[in-house]
């Protein structure tokens, strides 16, 4: 094939897919947004949830008896 056949094949090919990848990257940016708001929307309970289960593993550590026995009243607090 000729460099002008390879140039031309390439036009063609680049015209008759522009329209569809740019529907792709459309669906991808309406998709990337949707996530990045459910994520805002879920950071603060996240981040609740995260402090209170370190709150209860220092907690736990705290009451830590010899041994690494934990007292049956941590089950209590913990529920």
């Amino acid at each position: 094939m000729s460099a002008a056949l390879n140039l031309a094949v390439v036009l063609t090919l680049t015209d008759q897919l522009s329209a569809g990848l740019q529907g792709i990257s459309e669906r991808l940016t309406q998709v990337g947004v949707a996530g990045a708001g459910m994520l805002a929307a879920m950071r603060v309970p996240i981040t609740a949830f995260a402090e209170a289960e370190d709150s209860m593993t220092r907690l736990k550590v705290a009451m830590m008896q010899a041994g690494g026995v934990v007292p049956k009243v941590f089950a209590d607090i913990s529920a």
